[in-house]
């Protein structure tokens, strides 16, 4: 997460393809392909971001989703 001149934060993330059941082999992600694809992002502007959950520093952001890259 970054403060940006105008102090607005912007904030990046990525789903991963692939992820490990467990045991060393990978699983394809089915949310990978449905936010390629813009099933569930399409839905999704907004996202909340919790930093130091249950703690007393806990800090709470909403950020609106403005741009996918694959």
């Amino acid at each position: 997460m970054t403060l940006s001149d105008d102090s607005m934060y912007e904030f990046s993330f990525s789903i991963p393809m692939y992820y490990d059941r467990g045991d060393g082999i990978l699983i394809e992600n089915p949310l990978w392909y449905n936010t390629r694809n813009g099933n569930i992002m399409i839905n999704m502007r907004k996202v909340k971001v919790i930093f130091n959950k249950a703690t007393d520093n806990e800090r709470v952001f909403d950020f609106v989703i403005t741009m996918m890259t694959e």
